[in-house]
């Protein structure tokens, strides 16, 4: 087991004013052949991103998934939240590649962004690639299977609270998602202290207008 293994890790939420963090981790064989078209999933459609999640599972040698919830991202705030996500996934996926015995020298891990200072179980040196969702392919694909993924489950969220639109803006501040919010208030899974300024935009709104 002499080959390079690079481990790709990207989140996605991290902006969003509803819903979780998602952070995924995957390891893939520096050798084995890449799939055409795969980049930044925010450069890809839905339907592109669906069939190339579907393709990496037959892939990728292991892949890891941490979802950081609302109530956690408020508590210790998102930069926290990123630290807390990627360190678990990549400490997982560690785990499982040294389990099967796959060198030290060979694994190299590889994180979107700037320096986060992570913290990991493990003596191995952690390469930030800032826009490394478009640059290193192992970040690109966490960056797409994280994506379908936090996708999903917002879809999942749309149907509990109908009135947000999360099925279309995946809980990110759009224009039609801010005035629902303004006008509806928050529910269960939106982040308070992401929503604290559309709230006094509107308190002060409606103060000017009494």
């Amino acid at each position: 087991m002499s080959n390079e293994i690079i481990i790709g890790v990207d989140e996605v939420g991290a902006g969003s004013l509803a819903g979780p963090l998602l952070v995924c981790a995957v390891a893939i064989d520096k050798e084995s052949p890449q799939i055409y078209g795969i980049t930044d999933s925010k450069k890809l459609s839905s339907n592109q991103r669906e069939a190339f999640s579907q393709q990496l599972d037959s892939t990728i040698m292991y892949k890891s998934f941490a979802f950081i919830p609302h109530q956690v991202i408020d508590d210790i705030n998102i930069l926290e939240s990123r630290k807390k996500g990627m360190q678990f996934v990549i400490n997982d996926i560690l785990n499982q590649l040294l389990s099967f015995n796959y060198q030290i020298d060979n694994i190299k891990i590889k994180v979107d962004g700037t320096n986060l200072n992570l913290h990991i179980d493990y003596d191995f040196k952690i390469e930030y690639i800032i826009k490394g969702d478009s640059k290193e392919y192992a970040i690109s694909c966490a960056s797409i299977l994280a994506k379908v993924l936090r996708d999903a489950k917002m879809k999942e969220f749309a149907t509990i609270y109908p009135e947000y639109g999360f099925d279309k803006n995946m809980g990110y501040g759009s224009a039609q998602h801010i005035k629902d919010i303004q006008e509806i208030g928050l529910c269960e899974i939106h982040r308070k202290s992401f929503c604290k300024g559309i709230l006094q935009r509107k308190m002060q709104c409606d103060f000017w207008n009494l």
